[in-house]
């Protein structure tokens, strides 16, 4: 399902335990890890005629090689190949571009939380990345904890990723491409399930009242025969059926079964609005807590 995957790192401080958590995805079929390192041209010195100056870059291009050589012998201690790839320029599109040109399956993004009581950071790159990207994406999340003596303490929360999942649904094509991905992770070791549907406060307010409950049933039998579909997978699956703000209550969800990662799609009903409002799914990256794996719209290319 993932048998190539494109790692972009700038080697921050848990970059290299992100790593160690997506090599979980062997289970699914994984068999290559592409590492790729972008120096940003932006923090390079410039002159107005010339641009930036290469020996600066080349200097940074090299110091990435030396650490990516601590990371090789691990990756193929796992049976995985791997491959390294140093790119200069602005960093989003040269993730798009290697993404492509690589044909991977999945893209690792970077997200981080500092405390617990924090509403999430999404870093400027991910974001970017989002509605973009040729293929998945997965937002592994951190928490930090405070420790004894105002001491910073790590979590890391990826450890179990593939333990519990919130699949959440808004019956659009999209959202039935992600069901595949949730079906297609059942080799990493999950066993657990939640199916969201979340019935929009703003939608629901446009309907006449007597015609709650029928829209109540509908979508009770929706999520009843996605969780037979999940059953029969070989999945645990129990449902939930919500009224609010679908990015809240999805994080509510992932929260009330102490969710390990969110599967959604990127883009669901109403794209154009989505993208002029603000997707739920960017939302919900944002903002939770919990890893969140999302499937990109049903026109781009699948993984393989």
């Amino acid at each position: 399902m993932y048998r190539k995957i494109l790692y972009p790192t700038d080697f921050d401080e848990f970059s290299y335990d992100l790593l160690q958590c997506v090599l979980q995805l062997k289970a699914v079929g994984l068999r290559e890890v592409v590492l790729l390192h972008v120096v940003d041209e932006r923090r390079l010195q410039h002159n107005l005629l010339e641009g930036y100056r290469d020996q600066e870059a080349e200097q940074l291009r090299e110091l990435a090689k030396l650490r990516f050589a601590e990371w090789e012998e691990p990756i193929r201690t796992e049976g995985l190949e791997v491959r390294v790839r140093i790119e200069t320029g602005l960093p989003y599109q040269q993730i798009l571009r290697v993404a492509a040109e690589e044909r991977v399956s999945l893209i690792i993004g970077g997200s981080q939380r500092r405390h617990r009581r924090d509403e999430g950071y999404l870093d400027p790159t991910t974001h970017r990345l989002i509605g973009r990207a040729p293929c998945p994406i997965l937002v592994a999340k951190y928490h930090f904890l405070e420790g004894e003596d105002d001491k910073d303490l790590c979590e890391r929360v990826c450890t179990n990723l593939f333990d519990r999942i919130v699949y959440p649904t808004d019956w659009s094509d999209c959202a039935h491409e992600a069901l595949s991905y949730v079906k297609g992770l059942k080799e990493t070791g999950v066993c657990e399930v939640a199916v969201v549907h979340v019935m929009e406060e703003r939608v629901m307010k446009m309907i006449p009242a007597e015609k709650y409950e029928e829209f109540r049933t509908n979508d009770t039998h929706r999520l009843d025969e996605v969780k037979k579909s999940l059953q029969m997978a070989g999945f645990q699956v129990d449902t939930h059926l919500h009224v609010g703000i679908p990015a809240a209550e999805i994080i509510k969800a992932a929260h009330e079964v102490d969710a390990t990662l969110i599967v959604m799609a990127a883009h669901g009903k109403g794209f154009l609005e989505e993208m002029l409002s603000g997707s739920v799914s960017r939302k919900v990256t944002e903002r939770s807590p919990t890893s969140v794996l999302l499937v990109q719209p049903c026109c781009v290319a699948r993984a393989s």
